[in-house]
């Protein structure tokens, strides 16, 4: 299993339900209770910005925040302007003493960061941990972060337009089979997909699929291939280039694969971009509106 994947799955395994944060505001300074719990204060308006997960340099990046960044990690690779940003180590291996001497006035990070905050909080940077394992929570989030960076109308407009592509997506949706079985091949041997309490389980469903993986009663199933035969998904996903651990054109000559109806009727797919389906993020929309155009009846 590739490195980039293994950052992305340990990114969404820590992911899990929880009451999005919420604000308090004064006159000088916000009181955030985070997705973790934790209670922050944040003085006045951040002006400048560490972010430690890939999934909140782009919401970041979304409220026009580019000149407020100061700090990334380096799996933060959209937009491509964030590829010029100073990078302060991986997104398990964060560089604290770069960081401190940055001086943000915030760092967001997500959970799994608990030690980094502590490290942090104790010498004065307030560090905001989100988790947001549905749209809801994230649509939350990206308002916290509009409020702490004084981009508040921003991130409104920001949440309607993807609430509204949402909604689109939903009622076009509504007039597909509402039996299409999904299959999302996180990685092929074993074999993972993605379960319930999971981004791809809510964006397969968003969009009009049943997904095979979701009454596992786990976030990421492994299964044998007799299982997959004998559940026949109507649709298969991939991620691209090959990064699932197999291609869609090492699959659809697979003979082990060949009575699979998804293979049959060549409804195999691989996603324009692994990342969209990974982090919770705006581009989450991105990947809803692309499943939905694999659904059968669509094309």
């Amino acid at each position: 299993m590739n490195k980039k994947l293994i950052v992305s799955i340990a990114t969404i395994l820590l992911i899990i339900v929880s009451a999005s944060a919420c604000i308090t505001d004064g006159e000088e300074e916000f009181t955030i209770i985070d997705d973790t719990g934790r209670e922050v204060n944040v003085m006045g308006v951040a002006e400048k910005i560490v972010s430690i997960s890939p999934a909140n340099t782009e919401i970041l990046f979304a409220l026009g925040l580019d000149e407020e960044i100061v700090g990334i990690t380096e799996y933060c690779n959209y937009p491509e302007a964030a590829l010029e940003k100073e990078k302060i180590g991986g997104y398990d291996t964060v560089d604290i003493e770069r960081v401190i001497e940055l001086e943000p006035d915030v760092v967001f990070g997500e959970a799994g960061h608990e030690e980094f905050a502590q490290q942090l909080t104790d010498v004065g940077i307030p560090v905001i941990l989100f988790k947001a394992s549905t749209l809801d929570i994230l649509m939350d989030d990206i308002e916290v972060v509009g409020q702490i960076t004084g981009r508040e109308d921003e991130a409104s407009a920001l949440v309607n337009d993807l609430e509204s592509r949402i909604d689109t997506v939903t009622s076009m949706a509504a007039d597909l089979d509402d039996n299409i079985k999904v299959f999302y091949v996180l990685w092929n041997d074993p074999l993972m997909s993605a379960g319930p309490g999971t981004f791809i389980d809510e964006i397969i469903t968003t969009a009009g699929g049943v997904n095979l993986a979701g009454e596992t009663g786990t976030s990421w199933p492994m299964f044998d291939l007799e299982w997959l035969i004998d559940n026949d998904p109507d649709v298969i996903i991939l991620s691209p280039h090959g990064s699932s651990g197999v291609s869609k054109e090492d699959l659809m000559a697979d003979p082990n694969f060949s009575t699979i109806s998804a293979v049959q009727n060549g409804f195999v797919y691989e996603m324009s971009n692994a990342d969209i389906m990974l982090r919770p993020g705006p581009r989450i929309v991105d990947a809803i509106e692309e499943v939905y155009t694999f659904m059968p009846g669509n094309q």
